[in-house]
């Protein structure tokens, strides 16, 4: 996973970078739109189709607890190396990955106990190698200093060793939705990565140390303040919320049966309902993930896909949220009933980067249809790049 790698190619333009963590207020954004009948052929029995989906324990790995990237000039083909903590329960395990410097390929490294879904790393990163390694490696803050190391030999016989150990921390806190999606030429879905208590290392920490086989290298720096600190190349989170939202592919509708009490909840997720004259709408979908919740809200509320009529046509708008930060990205969403198909399309079209260039998010569109198949409704639904 690209978690952190292209937070570093931060804008030229201005002297130094504000981090941003909202773009849009969520109510100004949504307003206050609803759906008027004229859209349905027949009245609503309470039961619906929700054509959302969402992982929130990142395929079978785990929660992502904490992460950290250091960046530094190529050395021995490498130019970063990242290292990620998850735990399932009680349960903890590590992963590493080593970027190569001259494409955009990656070794990935994961400890005994975890079991990674390549094709989910390969959503981000076109090509990486997977392998289980033992290494020995730490991550903690104490007092508010970071202190991580990294012992690791990698797939071609070279001792990797990381070691950080931080004296004078400067960089305030902040929290960044993480420029990490649209990597891969074929997104499955999209990774969505909020980091809470985020930070980059300060300049002048004689206590950060690389070496590949035995040679040292250079740290990369910011080439601009960041919230007035000059930094390094060198970031971390010490909670990070991942999530796959929209899993592309075909399946079976669910047809969810409501209770007329304006909540319904799955394994990982729950809907929060509004009740339009018996025509059962979902104004937000929020995957669960442990304590913490990714939520999407709409306006007008998602219509009553049954019980749409021939013809009809639904546009709004959408925002996303983690917790109780609303507003973190933004777009746009239509429904178009033609026939016996149903269209569904969703376009982000607001959310910050610090990278160069067109946002990460507003890359990427996807796109549902919903249409009958022998054993019921199919829902055949991806995500495109542009």
């Amino acid at each position: 996973m690209v978690i952190l790698r292209y937070v570093s190619f931060l804008l030229l333009f201005s002297s130094c970078i504000r981090l941003k963590d909202t773009v849009v207020s969520q109510e100004a954004f949504l307003g206050e739109r609803s759906n008027s009948q004229d859209l349905y052929s027949r009245d609503g029995d309470g039961t619906l189709i929700n054509p959302f989906t969402i992982n929130t324990d990142n395929w079978g790995t785990g929660i992502l607890d904490r992460l950290l990237l250091i960046e530094f000039e190529a050395l021995e083909g490498y130019r970063a190396i990242e290292l990620q903590i998850f735990r399932d329960g009680d349960e903890s395990g590590a992963l590493v990955i080593l970027y190569y410097a001259d494409k955009e390929e990656a070794d990935i490294y994961y400890s005994p106990g975890l079991n990674p879904d390549e094709s989910m790393y390969n959503n981000v990163l076109n090509r990486s190698v997977l392998s289980q390694a033992v290494f020995n490696h730490t991550f903690n803050e104490i007092q508010g200093k970071l202190q991580a190391s990294l012992k690791l030999t990698d797939r071609f016989g070279r001792p990797i060793e990381m070691k950080i150990a931080e004296e004078n921390p400067r960089m305030k806190y902040c929290r960044l939705l993480a420029p990490i999606g649209g990597r891969a030429d074929e997104p499955e879905f999209m990774t969505i990565v909020f980091m809470k208590q985020f930070r980059f290392l300060s300049r002048g920490e004689e206590g950060i140390t690389v070496k590949i086989n035995g040679q040292e290298a250079k740290l990369s720096k910011l080439p601009l303040k960041v919230n007035g600190v000059k930094g390094l190349q060198t970031k971390y989170s010490m909670n990070p919320v991942c999530v796959s939202w929209n899993i592309g592919g075909e399946r079976e509708a669910e047809f969810i049966r409501s209770d007329n009490k304006g909540l319904f909840r799955g394994d990982n997720f729950e809907l929060q309902l509004v009740n339009n004259q018996g025509h059962v709408e979902i104004e937000q979908f929020t995957g669960l993930q442990d304590e913490q919740r990714v939520h999407f809200s709409f306006s007008p509320a998602v219509p009553d896909l049954i019980c749409l009529r021939e013809g009809s046509i639904v546009e709004g708008n959408f925002t996303m949220g983690v917790d109780q930060v609303e507003g973190i990205m933004a777009g746009n969403y239509s429904v178009n009933r033609a026939g016996d198909s149903i269209k569904f399309n969703l376009k982000p079209t607001k959310g910050y980067s610090p990278v160069p260039g067109k946002a990460w998010m507003k890359q990427m569109s996807w796109e549902a249809l919903l249409y009958p198949g022998s054993q019921g409704l199919v829902i055949n639904s991806k995500w495109e790049k542009q």
